[in-house]
């Protein structure tokens, strides 16, 4: 039996790479399979918690939540949030960075609908601060996103 150049050269480092990424392709494999998904399917986001008071369903899809708007690129990079960080969020925020809304612990990114941009500009002015946003739940590959409609800020 002749063996793969990799391993002829003595690369055992590299063996155990390749055998550690096989394992996992082959358990990921596995496991969508018994989600009963199409291969390449994305799995659906999860619902809004609906714990109590942070969230609760308004007519025509609406939804409300309760939150901290906060920068993503600090909030991603390095948990920068809350009161120590608002004037960094407003400065990043203001230099483009997208803004998210942290609702019991789930991380939504806001963004305007396209019938008006007002609500979601309020909500990048209130950066580093609690809130509470209405809007539309939208998901896609893994990723939350709330259409705003009204924002308020929370006391």
């Amino acid at each position: 039996m002749r063996l793969p150049r990799i391993l002829a050269r003595g690369s055992l480092a590299m063996a155990r790479a390749l055998l550690l990424v096989s394992s996992l392709a082959l358990a990921l494999s596995a496991a969508h399979a018994g989600s009963g998904a199409p291969p390449g399917a994305a799995s659906p986001p999860t619902p809004p918690s609906r714990g109590a008071a942070q969230a609760s369903a308004e007519p025509e899809g609406r939804t409300v939540l309760k939150g901290e708007i906060v920068d993503l690129g600090c909030y991603l990079m390095h948990e920068g949030r809350g009161d120590t960080h608002v004037a960094c969020a407003q400065a990043c925020v203001k230099g483009g960075a997208p803004v998210g809304l942290l609702a019991d612990g789930v991380l939504y990114v806001l963004f305007a609908p396209h019938e008006t941009t007002a609500p979601f500009e309020e909500a990048k002015r209130l950066v580093g601060r609690s809130a509470v946003v209405t809007g539309v739940v939208h998901g896609r590959g893994g990723l939350r996103g709330l259409a705003v409609t009204m924002v308020a800020a929370r006391s």
